[in-house]
């Protein structure tokens, strides 16, 4: 249903009901502009979608098979034409209630995930440029999988809340900055896993991680900031590995912190461990019964290791 043109900006307003599905699978496919996603629609999925040329207008198709709704969102791309004078804005709401598996591609642009009451069991996105920024709040039982893949831009990620069901969650970056936030409670997450080639990873664990038993960062340059301080997890590895840049680890005081680093060229700066075979431990390595194994591989670079004050 479109609903006008105002400041030479046309507008749909698409409403779709669930029908007979059980659960839906969502693609949303954008080129170019700006994606809100939201939570609290009425119907399956409320969208309002602006552009700024016709041939933009957006194409939306949905069935619903084997119990399983297929949303499919797609903005038509045209060869030739310049995108600086064409725009696109969509604000996209889906239904609390019914189970949805979210699968997000946008070529570049500005894209926002905003979800507290969804029912979301799956979550992942394929970024080329620009921004894509995620909060996920509040209790979400059903997530299981969280994957995130940029080529360039911002990647700003922040879970905050309940995660029964969340066994693990990657981010993979090609260059930019990846910003990841994990608080509250994450009883099955196993693995965490961010991935880059240059920018900057900055990665923040303030919660419970019971099940949680390696972090893997990999990245070629660039720098990062590790702050496990306020996590509570049960042995747990670190392994960071990394070509040249700068990396930060802020380590709990209340854990057994043991470090092994092995480097051509590079630095390490670990003033609260002392060496004892061939490595670094601080004071309750083998004292307590949680312990924190740090496995750095550098080439060259500085990575500096913190034990929180008591």
């Amino acid at each position: 249903m479109t609903e006008g043109v105002t400041n030479h900006m046309q507008k749909d307003t698409i409403v779709l009901d669930r029908e007979a599905a059980e659960r839906v699978q969502a693609l949303l496919e954008m080129g170019f502009g700006r994606l809100n996603i939201t939570d609290g629609a009425d119907a399956m999925m409320e969208g309002v979608f602006a552009y700024g040329d016709p041939s933009y207008k957006p194409e939306v198709s949905y069935g619903v098979r084997d119990n399983i709704g297929r949303l499919i969102m797609h903005q038509p791309q045209k060869m030739g034409r310049s995108i600086a004078r064409d725009h696109s804005d969509w604000k996209v709401s889906f239904n609390k209630g019914i189970p949805l598996d979210l699968d997000i591609r946008v070529a570049s642009g500005e894209t926002s995930v905003n979800l507290s009451e969804a029912h979301l069991t799956a979550l992942a996105s394929k970024v080329g440029s620009g921004k894509f920024a995620t909060t996920l709040t509040g209790t979400m039982d059903s997530l299981a999988h969280v994957v995130m893949k940029t080529a360039s831009g911002r990647t700003h990620a922040v879970l905050n809340g309940t995660f029964p069901k969340l066994e693990n969650y990657s981010v993979s970056s090609a260059s930019g900055i990846v910003t990841t936030a994990l608080g509250g409670t994450f009883s099955e997450l196993g693995t965490l896993d961010v991935r880059t080639a240059s920018g900057t990873v900055d990665l923040g664990l303030a919660g419970a991680y019971p099940a949680l038993r390696r972090i893997t960062i990999d990245t070629v340059s660039g720098a990062g900031d590790l702050n496990l301080v306020d996590a509570a997890f049960s042995d747990l590895t670190l392994a960071l590995n990394c070509v040249s840049g700068a990396h930060v680890i802020r380590c709990p005081c209340d854990v057994g912190v043991g470090l092994h680093f092995k480097s051509l060229t590079g630095q390490i700066d670990a003033p609260a461990l002392h060496r004892v075979k061939g490595m670094f431990v601080n004071d309750l390595y083998g004292e307590v019964e949680t312990t924190l194994e740090i496995s750095i591989s550098s080439v060259s670079g500085r990575v500096s290791v913190q034990l929180s004050e008591a």
